[in-house]
């Protein structure tokens, strides 16, 4: 059990969700060998594992991120990949406020709103509001999830690079920032 544990949070903090994936892992990666000690879990053990102790994973990478920004130990500044860092590209321009973001679900909830506070919306917020491609509710779904990130994260902005960028995958083949 003990070798599933330290599989399944190596497996999290390398971002892979899928328990096939991560068996297949322990068979012919270096380090997952190494993690696990050359034992090989099976698919379904380590299924079961994070059916039952999965979520623990998740709160403990929130409180982790919520300290470090309490601490001051990170600005959100730099993007580390594989061990490289590198400056991020994370534009104060392409930002998201949580004022911005209630603002437009009140809109999309069909509350009354100021008209013009919705032409004062800073760019990436004019983006949502102006993308016709995606209809009111696929809007309102991205909205919660920024809200859901303003609460992990504890920031009263969100780049918006960011929220993009968890369906791109990394070059290990894996996507980046499923939860």
């Amino acid at each position: 059990m003990f070798h599933v544990k330290i599989t399944c949070a190596y497996a999290k903090i390398d971002h892979i969700e899928s328990a096939r994936v991560i068996a297949e892992m322990t068979k012919y990666h270096d380090i997952y060998k190494f993690v696990c000690d050359r034992i090989k879990p099976s698919e379904r053990s380590i299924q079961r594992y994070r059916d039952e102790f999965g979520r623990y994973y998740e709160v403990l990478l929130q409180m982790t991120l919520k300290m470090a920004v309490k601490k001051g130990f990170t600005e959100f500044n730099h993007v580390v990949v594989d061990g490289t860092i590198k400056k991020a590209f994370n534009s104060n321009q392409n930002m998201i406020s949580k004022k911005e973001t209630n603002l437009l679900v009140q809109f999309y909830k069909g509350l009354e709103v100021d008209l013009k506070k919705l032409e004062k919306l800073n760019k990436p917020a004019q983006k949502i509001l102006n993308d016709k491609e995606m209809s009111n509710d696929e809007k309102l779904e991205i909205l919660y999830d920024i809200r859901t990130q303003f609460k992990f994260t504890g920031q009263d902005k969100i780049p918006m690079n960011d929220i993009e960028a968890r369906m791109m995958k990394g070059k290990k083949g894996n996507f980046h920032g499923c939860l």
